[in-house]
């Protein structure tokens, strides 16, 4: 059986996501198996995600949350660095996803089978061992507010920024 989230750890970050005005989600391969779950949580948040390389599909690319994988160019990095907690779904926080670790990540909730990922490359104020879905579950359980900020406006901005980033290099639009 997986394991299931503290409860006292659940109320703890519930707490944090009260006081928070732009959360972001961070889903890595670990969230895939729970992506309904992740899904039900961002759009309870109002919250843009992002994910790894290996967490994508955990939100589908055409959804107004999804952020994409990218963070290297400037208005994607605003996106993250303007957010005031992250919740970190199941990733490892690797060198590619987060621009050679040079990505500025706010208040750090994060969540993962393996506790001996907590803390390699960022300091989390909340480590959780847990299994992401059953995570995601018993947080959404108790009733979730979103932030002040408009997460699908902030996402939109964050690729139309990031598309003309890439067209001035002389490359297509990606999503």
């Amino acid at each position: 059986a997986l394991p299931g989230p503290d409860p006292d750890a659940v109320s703890r970050v519930r707490a944090m996501l009260e006081e928070a005005s732009a959360p972001i989600v961070w889903a890595g391969g670990g969230a895939r198996r729970a992506a309904d779950e992740v899904r039900a949580l961002a759009e309870a948040l109002d919250a843009p995600v992002l994910t790894t390389y290996n967490g994508k599909g955990t939100l589908p690319t055409g959804h107004p949350l999804h952020a994409g994988s990218s963070v290297e160019e400037p208005s994607m990095r605003h996106l993250v660095e303007r957010a005031d907690l992250c919740l970190a779904l199941g990733t490892r926080f690797s060198q590619e996803t987060t621009a050679n670790w040079t990505l500025p990540i706010p208040a750090l909730v994060h969540v993962d089978l393996d506790a001996g990922r907590f803390g390699r490359t960022y300091a989390p104020a909340e480590g959780i061992v847990s299994d992401v879905g059953l995570f995601c579950r018993a947080l959404l359980a108790g009733g979730l507010s979103a932030g002040s900020r408009d997460g699908e406006a902030a996402v939109r901005a964050a690729i139309q920024g990031r598309n003309a980033e890439v067209a001035a290099q002389g490359v297509p639009d990606e999503i």
